[in-house]
């Protein structure tokens, strides 16, 4: 597990096992009719299908106990490092799985307060779009911006108001992602 400090915010970055990649692949997979039937196309009008629409949590209607395994105490040890007083672990709210079509990107944007959001890279190929995050005030807002080169098995872990764009697919390839918010409380 790696942390990167950026302006006010934290980035957890995880690379999976490629064993366990595939095994999660595969618990996606199987459930690829399911996943087909509730994408929606065009989602933010940024040429990105998108489950978002028509399913609150993909992990918990599909039944992807492996990838909530992982992705759960990545949140618990990135939820720690926040240093906020918890008044109980973070809980699964909402997740998606995106398809960018070549083209594809999505604008600037944030998932919101007592948010703890990620994503993780189911297939990623190269040149398909950065992930950038930038500095949450106007006027920084293209400075010291920091990008990360989605990687098949990678999962990245921030707080929901960390304002992040992805940028173009610019192969003729989909990029496929399981996206996350975990919402807490506060005393």
């Amino acid at each position: 597990m790696n942390l990167d400090y950026i302006f006010p915010y934290i980035i957890l970055k995880e690379e999976l096992a490629e064993n366990t990649l595939s095994s999660i692949k595969k618990q996606v997979e199987s459930k690829f009719s399911n996943i087909n039937e509730l994408l929606n196309g065009n989602e933010w009008e940024d040429n990105i299908h998108s489950t978002f629409k028509n399913c609150k949590c993909i992990i918990t209607k599909l039944n992807l106990t492996l990838v909530e395994d992982i992705i759960n105490p990545l949140v618990d040890s990135f939820y720690k490092t926040l240093n906020l007083k918890q008044t109980t672990s973070p809980v699964l709210v909402s997740s998606w799985i995106n398809i960018s079509q070549p083209n594809g990107f999505q604008d600037l944007h944030i998932h919101g307060h007592n948010y703890i959001s990620g994503v993780l890279y189911l297939d990623a190929p190269e040149n398909s779009g950065n992930i950038q995050f930038q500095p949450p005030l106007a006027e920084n807002s293209f400075k010291n911006v920091k990008n990360y080169t989605p990687k098949n098995g990678q999962i990245l872990i921030f707080h929901g108001q960390t304002p992040h764009r992805v940028l173009y697919n610019k192969t003729n390839m989909n990029r496929i992602s399981l996206s996350f918010n975990y919402k807490y409380d506060m005393v």
